[in-house]
């Protein structure tokens, strides 16, 4: 019954189910399981039928609006930096708990010219924090150089990311951001054991993007020859790190700041017929490849069943998820799926129950995703409907 789409990465051999690659901006995807419907959508953004998610613990989100990334990117709240523990070999650890059963675990290094955990904005020339650019960011997510012309190096290593019931996870991504104003003479250096991809455009910093340098490798430079008011800054994203370490060189003070990639997802079921009044279905939402069950819920005898918004995180190239439908209360042969490639279709469709005579009316569903970078490639299966009886020809 049904059909799963993969949307990023292409099919994945199975049937009850979709495969949705989640990052950070906005594509829509027509055709999961029949009457049923899934969304993911940025984190701190309600939906109008269902609650919003607990806030994260120990990092948070900027206004939304006010950036790319506002509402996807989790700032680390660094408050809690100690100078003589992260100064140490073992390092300073810290935790970040997220809503849906998420913890990141790392140990934060800090080296060199000292530094002091400071909030948005750092100063009024920085381009975090000023003039509506990812404003209303709470805690102190920067470290800012507390002494001029020093060179002070923050790595965060030991990175591990858990799901529910402590599975590890490896659909995430760590950012590292420029939290200060690189300006003449001064630079930061950007190291992790992936490649970095850059966010969003930097603007005039960095000499207009002109000393901005190793984007797509492990290590990446941004340096200036002047001095002006920042329209951008470097945001710099690691898939899945062990390590991620930011390298400021200050003529006068540097800054950076670090954060992880966040989304919700939330699927939605709604019955428009029934082969038996007391037929049930249950959906559920996993995170792959882990299958950690991550939301679920029954409608039971009534009409509309929900996850709610479900907390998951994300990378900068997408991570998968399957949504899935399965009849937990009758007999699964009287319901005849209707699947479709990923494309715009209409919003109603008919199909026939394969044992009975009476048509029941299936409900397209769409999955919307908050992600930049996503593509979609049909599924095999996902043209169930073209050899369905009752159902129209795509």
């Amino acid at each position: 019954m049904g059909s799963r789409i993969e949307v990023g990465v292409g099919p994945r051999p199975t049937d009850w189910g979709l495969a949705l690659r989640v990052a950070a901006c906005a594509c829509v995807v027509i055709g999961i399981e029949r009457i049923t419907t899934a969304a993911a959508t940025p984190a701190p953004t309600p939906a109008p039928s269902a609650a919003a998610p607990a806030a994260p613990a120990g990092c948070s989100f900027a206004q939304a609006g006010t950036g790319t990334y506002a509402s996807t990117l989790c700032w680390l709240d660094l408050s809690a930096y100690d100078a003589a523990l992260a100064s140490k070999p073992a390092g300073q650890p810290m935790t970040v708990t997220l809503p849906g059963g998420y913890t990141i675990r790392f140990n934060l290094h800090v080296s060199g010219g000292p530094v002091a955990a400071t909030s948005f904005p750092t100063y009024n020339g920085a381009f975090l924090g000023n003039h509506g650019h990812y404003t209303g960011v709470s805690g102190r997510p920067a470290l800012d150089q507390a002494a001029l012309g020093t060179t002070t190096t923050a790595t965060l290593n030991g990175i591990t990311v858990t799901g529910p019931g402590g599975t590890p996870e490896s659909g995430y991504a760590f950012v590292g951001a420029d939290a200060e104003s690189t300006d003449r003479d001064e630079s930061i250096t950007w190291t992790a054991n992936t490649p970095f991809t850059l966010l969003e455009p930097v603007g005039n910093a960095c000499n207009s993007g002109s000393r901005l340098t190793g984007i797509g490798t492990k290590t990446v430079t941004c340096s200036a020859t002047v001095t002006n008011t920042k329209t951008g800054t470097p945001i710099l994203a690691a898939q899945a790190p062990a390590s991620i370490a930011q390298e400021m060189v200050g003529g006068g003070r540097q800054g950076v700041a670090f954060g992880v990639l966040v989304s919700t997802v939330q699927l939605n079921k709604q019955v428009t017929s029934r082969i038996d009044p007391s037929d049930a279905f249950g959906i559920s939402i996993r995170s792959l490849p882990s299958n950690n069950l991550l939301g679920s819920s029954n409608t039971g005898t009534a009409n509309t069943a929900s996850t709610g918004h479900v907390t998951v995180l994300t990378s900068d190239v997408g991570s998968s998820f399957t949504f899935a439908e399965q009849i937990t209360s009758g007999i699964a042969s009287n319901y005849t799926g209707c699947g479709r490639a990923p494309e715009m279709a209409p919003p109603i469709r008919r199909c026939r129950p394969a044992t009975s005579a009476r048509r029941q009316r299936s409900r397209w569903a769409s999955a919307t995703s908050s992600t930049a970078r996503s593509r979609t490639r049909p599924s095999p299966s996902a043209s169930r409907c073209k050899s369905t009886p009752g159902c129209p020809r795509t």
